[in-house]
């Protein structure tokens, strides 16, 4: 297995910049997610560490070795793709044998190792027993097994997975997501996961690099991720939060004290930044720090707009003022629409950043 290094990566589309300026590194037996909204560069940074696409800018690195203009099939990568690809006038085992019979000669592989390999891999993702079925008769769970199985065969240096997941169920996501975790943790195989679901990005990447407009905003473990987001887009995007938009009041040390439309939100500045009196900030209050009742700077009070049961959560949507919050509160609770409800936040929750640069166009 081999590491994968991207530096000063772009790739430019018109006038539309896809990949900007990306220098990136993702570790030897590492599971790395790139995560981020459709649109923001992440399918095409994939392409470019699969040789599908060659950058304007940078250069891409598995190992010490260059590989920025070395073609696809000499890079000794695999991709499982999010819509299976699969051969449908093939069986299971030839799908999977595929890519051995291309490099048949290449490898110097004979039928019988062939076989062996098939069968090994088909072990891996735990569908022993349905060689001889074609994709039409398959779940879409057990196609993607085959997709996966059909990429691990070839026993490549680098797996990619292009949003592998989005075309199943809740349930069979779940399923799938162990099972990829499990095999990539047995094959110690360098992977990068591509999607744009939080939730199966922090279930399953060792670390994550968020992505938006081209660039990459952070990278981090996925606790580091949710609990110390490095900018507002980051903040925003992972997890279910509240923003407040308001002046700084206040300023000391790292307490913040902002004014929101005539009432008073305190919280502590994000590390790294700075701030001074009358500049424009912002609150941000993820859903699961807000309580019922309470006093003080942080207590508001607001009329119940939904309630959606989600489990171990209510999702409630409240109205204050003209400011609308997301808070996740007891099930046991009981609230319905039109009740009045008074929810507080404690200042060491509150995270605030300055709206500068282009964060300030979404906040403004």
């Amino acid at each position: 297995m081999v590491g994968i290094r991207l530096v000063e990566v772009s790739k430019v589309y018109g006038r539309v910049r896809a990949v900007d300026r990306v220098t990136l590194e993702v570790r030897d037996g590492e599971l790395f997610t790139i995560l981020g909204p459709s649109g923001c560069g992440k399918t095409t940074l994939l392409r470019i560490v699969a040789g599908f696409e060659v950058p304007e800018e940078g250069r891409v690195f598995f190992g010490s070795e260059d590989v920025t203009f070395v073609k696809p099939y000499a890079r000794g990568t695999a991709m499982v793709f999010q819509n299976y690809a699969l051969w449908p006038h093939m069986t299971v085992f030839e799908n999977v044998a595929y890519g051995l019979k291309v490099r048949r000669k290449q490898l110097k592989l004979t039928d019988e190792e062939i076989e062996r390999k098939v069968r090994e891999a088909l072990r891996l993702v735990r569908l022993e027993g349905m060689e001889d079925r074609y994709p039409l008769q398959l779940s879409g769970g057990q196609q993607q097994r085959v997709a996966l199985a059909r990429a691990l065969v070839v026993e490549p240096r680098v797996l990619l997975l292009d949003e592998p997941l989005s075309n199943l169920d809740a349930k069979l996501r779940l399923e799938m997501r162990e099972e990829i975790r499990r095999i990539q943790s047995e094959l110690k195989i360098t992977a990068l996961y591509v999607t744009h679901d939080q939730e199966e990005a922090m279930s399953l990447a060792d670390r994550i690099a968020v992505m938006n407009r081209g660039r990459v905003l952070q990278v981090g473990t996925p606790r580091e991720i949710y609990s110390k987001p490095a900018n507002l887009f980051v903040a925003t995007f992972i997890g279910r939060s509240t923003y407040f938009t308001g002046t700084a009041h206040e300023v000391i040390g790292d307490t913040v004290k902002l004014r929101v439309d005539g009432r008073v939100v305190e919280g502590r500045l994000a590390p790294g930044y700075t701030l001074r009196e009358g500049e424009r900030a912002v609150a941000i209050v993820k859903a699961e720090d807000f309580s019922v009742g309470g006093e003080g700077s942080n207590s508001l009070e607001g009329i119940v707009e939904m309630v959606m049961f989600i489990g171990m959560f209510n999702q409630v949507k409240i109205r204050v003022g003209e400011q609308r919050v997301t808070a996740l509160l007891d099930p046991a609770l009981d609230l319905a629409p039109g009740q009045r409800i008074r929810l507080s936040v404690k200042p060491s929750d509150v995270s605030v950043f300055p709206t500068t640069g282009w964060e300030e166009e979404t906040f403004s």
